[in-house]
């Protein structure tokens, strides 16, 4: 028969190999949650930058830069110039006239960038050099930064304009005259911070004095012939 100190001897034994038991076993859990955690934190990494990579690789910058020469002042005479009419798209009326800012422009080394250094912001937040609005297009229009333009509206409207940047051909249509998924034609160069915020909220600088379809684009051309009559 069992005496009552063997019990209770007993007793206090199974109560030590529970609490050694349950020690072992969240030890061995607590090893098992860091190790789910390292796993699955790797994984989550691993994740990422594959998807960050990948963004990169789709998602390429809508423009090119071209290598920085020297850019000055010209005084802006209208009879110095001729004009010579380029196409407008059938697929595009130009009436959706984007934006883009010009802090974007980062490339120090860039015609763009050094453009930029030259150029002043209107009331309106436009982007101008020697008068005229800095914008960007397609390489239909122009393969060169400094390349000048007169655009006339279909209310009438017409402006002088400075091409600024340069869309990369495969964010424009076959013809590399404007943009598909909104039709623009003309990107106009801007301070963001001076727009108008209605004009921030519509993405578009047409509230911003510029309404209506191109109906015009013309290449400015610097006529010596004019130039020596004068």
């Amino acid at each position: 028969m069992i005496s009552r100190e063997d019990c209770m001897k007993c007793n206090r034994h199974m109560r030590g190999y529970k609490r050694n038991l349950a020690r072992k076993q969240k030890k061995e859990f607590m090893i098992i949650a860091v190790m789910m955690f390292v796993v699955f934190g790797y994984l989550i990494w691993s994740v990422n930058r594959n998807m960050e990579d990948n963004l990169q690789t789709i998602y390429q910058p809508v423009f090119k830069d071209i290598p920085a020469e020297t850019i000055t002042n010209i005084e802006y005479i209208e009879d110095m110039y001729s004009y010579i009419e380029m196409g407008l798209p059938t697929g595009a009326d130009g009436a959706f006239k984007t934006y883009m800012d010009y802090r974007k422009i980062t490339n120090q080394s860039s015609k763009q960038w050094h453009l930029q250094q030259l150029a002043v912001t209107n009331d309106d937040g436009f982007r101008m050099f020697n008068g005229k609005y800095l914008i960007a297009v397609g390489s239909y229009y122009s393969k060169e930064v400094g390349k000048e333009f007169r655009i006339t509206l279909a209310d009438g409207f017409t402006f002088n304009a400075i091409v600024g940047d340069l869309k990369m051909d495969k964010h424009t249509d076959n013809n590399n005259q404007y943009m598909p998924e909104n039709g623009n034609i003309v990107e106009f160069i801007v301070d963001v911070d001076k727009l108008d915020p209605l004009t921030k909220k519509l993405g578009d600088v047409s509230n911003s004095g510029l309404k209506g379809k191109i109906i015009s684009i013309e290449e400015e051309v610097i006529s010596l012939e004019k130039i020596n009559r004068n």
